[in-house]
């Protein structure tokens, strides 16, 4: 386990400090501290995040907690150094890169049965090479989504796939799951789903569950054609598939609500509501052949299911409710894990501000 680096010093040969790539974990991180990692390098960024994650202090702290601190250090590294552009570190990539390096970490400790302090960045980036890649946030984000002040400011989650959830056990599809090519969050659908009929079910709310999701069929339309503007493989917006995927989500809350926990409903996040009811983004397939499911008549209007009618409640499980109140601590794992969003998508964040612009002209302006 490593230790306070500021005890450390690096050894000088001749006149100049050895470069970076020889250095000891405790001198690469003194080196770090000082601002000596001239020239900076993404491997080096790589090399001090790894070394951030496995400090004692972080070893029970979540990876939003982790990143803020490890951002102002690198922030702090910026500005020993006058070659650098003294910019804010972008929270979601900070957050992005930290949580592919612990899943690289939880992926190695799975597959060689090896405990986190005896793992090497070297042996971890040789089993996990996408890490040396400065591009691989592209794979995952849209050049738009990257730049723009939402995620310079938040940790979002990936609109071009889904993230890989750390490993606990060994998954022979592990490698096919991380590199295989995606055109779109296969999660999408199903995340917005979820936060549309979390709206419309807030207690209190006396519009019609119509009213919510013809305005979130207009802000899924939008996003579907920006996406597809920059991604032509990105699926096309269809109503059926929307429509599936509320009455689904509404099978499953819509008995919470009956039976009073509309408030363990609202503190819901979406990765617990899947944990919980075991719903999938593959659901559909049960209920639909993929020529109905993929169809032009399905993209227009809502056409019923070929396969298998949808279900009117989905219970969750052995999850005893009585016993959980409260989601908010229900939530603590996915936050550790950075799993759960500061900010929601860009097509959820549209949904709230249109039904906020409407909710603004009911407003007495006197």
């Amino acid at each position: 386990m490593l230790t306070n680096p500021q005890i450390y010093r690096p050894r000088v040969s001749g006149n100049s400090i050895r470069p970076p790539g020889e250095l000891s974990d405790q001198e690469f991180q003194v080196a770090f501290h000082h601002g000596r990692l001239v020239p900076w390098k993404h491997k080096y960024y790589i090399r001090a995040a790894y070394l951030t994650l496995l400090r004692r202090e972080n070893s029970d702290k979540g990876l939003l907690e982790v990143a803020t601190s490890f951002a102002a250090e690198v922030h702090n590294f910026k500005q020993r150094g006058s070659q650098f552009q003294l910019l804010p570190e972008s929270r979601t990539l900070t957050v992005f890169w930290l949580y592919q390096i612990k899943l690289a970490i939880s992926a190695f400790r799975v597959y060689h049965h090896t405990a986190p302090g005896l793992i090497s960045v070297k042996r971890v980036i040789h089993f996990f090479p996408e890490l040396m890649d400065e591009k691989l946030p592209n794979t995952y984000y849209t050049s738009v989504m990257l730049k723009s002040p939402h995620a310079e400011n938040f940790w979002m989650l990936p609109n071009l796939r889904d993230l890989v959830e750390p490993l606990i056990y060994e998954d022979p599809k592990f490698r096919e799951r991380l590199t295989k090519k995606q055109h779109g969050d296969p999660e999408r659908l199903l995340r917005f789903a979820f936060a549309v009929v979390q709206r419309y079910l807030r207690p209190g709310e006396t519009r019609r569950r119509s009213w919510f999701i013809n305005i979130a069929f207009s802000s899924l339309q939008k996003y579907a054609m920006h996406l597809r503007s920059v991604e032509p493989l990105a699926a096309p917006f269809s109503e059926t598939q929307l429509y599936f995927y509320v009455q689904l989500v509404h099978a499953a809350l819509s008995q919470l609500t009956s039976a009073g926990k509309g408030e363990l409903v609202q503190d819901m996040s979406y990765v617990l509501f899947k944990e919980i009811f075991g719903i999938s983004p593959s659901e559909w397939t049960a209920h639909y052949t993929s020529k109905l499911w993929d169809s032009l008549e399905a993209r227009g209007r809502f056409v019923p299911p070929d396969l298998k009618p949808l279900p009117d409640c989905i219970y969750g499980g052995k999850f005893r409710f009585d016993y959980n109140p409260s989601s908010v601590g229900l939530n603590e794992p996915f936050n550790k894990a950075g799993l759960i969003p500061e900010l929601p998508s860009l097509e959820i964040l549209h949904f709230h501000q249109t039904i906020l612009l409407e909710d603004a002209k009911s407003i007495n302006p006197t």
